[in-house]
């Protein structure tokens, strides 16, 4: 156990699994088990109070106060920096200025936050635990950040989840989806000089992330290592030259020839195909289907025809890209889509347009 003393900004206590973040990575040095439980809580549609709750510790405090985990409550900051941050305010219990705090956190650590003292522990020993349970229980559970109700996936009138993504080409579309509050990502690979995979899921931050693709190469792999969680990366290739069993292959070989041995791991990456034909949701036994269409001033007869294909497949792993046409969204959700994709920048007015359906 490690109690390490600062200074008490925010008063009241939480405990938690602490979540690491830095300047220089941000969450993309958060543990990668975290950001799956948080995306469990998302796939499990549960609602945002019952999210699971982390601490975040981080080097700058104003790091860690603009910082959400999607799926994931913040309970608690734990900062190596002694700023005030006067422009961001926590509403959770926060200690500041405690030294080399990055250095005493390990992955799975539990950490304690007292911000009436001004203390924080690691990994604390049963006594301490107990201590500081009694205490919450005394006093109730602390207040937890609350988020802007369109950061999470939304439901509309009827209850029905729907994911939406934001597809993104170029760096100005990344930029786009700075202030905007997608689910995910649909990375669309039609420039000349496509974006590089590590930029695209170090903005991703842990949300479900697909990719076209034309094949699995050595630089895709290593972006998916070291900046996804497990499961977060769909790849998706034309169907003319999917094959499944290829692909897997293709997979392990690339990450084992290319660049680790020993303990590293293949990377878990899910595939599918995309597709401007309906009947092709049938055809092919894949888990995750994007379906792309044509001229979308023609998608109507589409996506209503895909309704009849939708059948046995799982909702959730059934995109289709509407592009700018936020006007098809009630036909898309109610064709059976539960995973819709538009362009950079309109997540927030789509997610707005689905709440707002029956």
């Amino acid at each position: 156990m490690f109690r390490i003393e600062g200074i008490a900004k925010t008063p009241g206590i939480a405990i938690a699994v602490a979540a690491v973040i830095d300047v220089i990575r941000g969450v993309n040095s958060v543990d990668p088990e975290i950001l799956e439980k948080g995306m469990g809580s998302l796939r499990s549609q549960i609602a945002s109070t019952d999210y699971p709750d982390i601490i975040i510790a981080c080097d700058s405090l104003a790091v860690g106060l603009s910082t959400q985990l999607p799926g994931l409550s913040t309970a608690g900051i734990a900062a190596e920096s002694d700023t005030d941050a006067p422009s961001l305010l926590s509403s959770v219990p926060c200690v500041i200025g405690i030294s080399d705090l990055l250095t005493c956190v390990g992955k799975g650590d539990l950490i304690i936050i007292d911000g009436n003292e001004g203390v924080v522990y690691v990994d604390p020993d049963s006594q301490t635990l107990t201590h500081y349970q009694q205490l919450l229980g005394v006093y109730g559970p602390t207040k937890r950040i609350q988020i802007d109700d369109l950061t999470s996936p939304v439901l509309t009138g009827s209850g029905e989840m729907v994911l939406v993504y934001s597809a993104v080409q170029t760096s100005e579309d990344l930029s786009a989806c700075t202030l905007d509050c997608p689910d995910g990502f649909l990375m669309l690979q039609r420039t000349i000089v496509p974006l590089p995979y590590s930029e695209v899921l170090s903005k991703a931050a842990g949300r479900p992330t697909w990719i076209t693709l034309e094949k699995v190469t050595p630089g895709f792999l290593e972006s998916v290592e070291i900046y996804a969680a497990p499961g977060q990366v769909t790849a998706v290739f034309d169907p003319a030259g999917f094959d499944k069993g290829l692909i897997d292959i293709t997979l392990a070989t690339a990450a084992s020839a290319g660049f680790r041995t020993g303990d590293y791991e293949i990377p878990w990456v899910s595939t599918g195909i995309t597709t401007s034909g309906p009947e092709l949701l049938e055809n092919f036994e894949v888990s995750h289907v994007l379906l792309m269409g044509g001229e979308w001033e023609d998608a109507i007869p589409e996506i209503s025809r895909v309704s009849v294909a939708l059948h046995g497949k799982s909702a959730d792993r059934v995109m289709v890209y509407l592009g700018d046409r936020l006007d098809l969204i009630p036909l898309a959700v109610e064709s059976g889509f539960r995973c819709i994709s538009v362009n950079a920048g309109l997540a927030r007015g789509a997610k707005e347009q689905i709440k707002s359906l029956g």
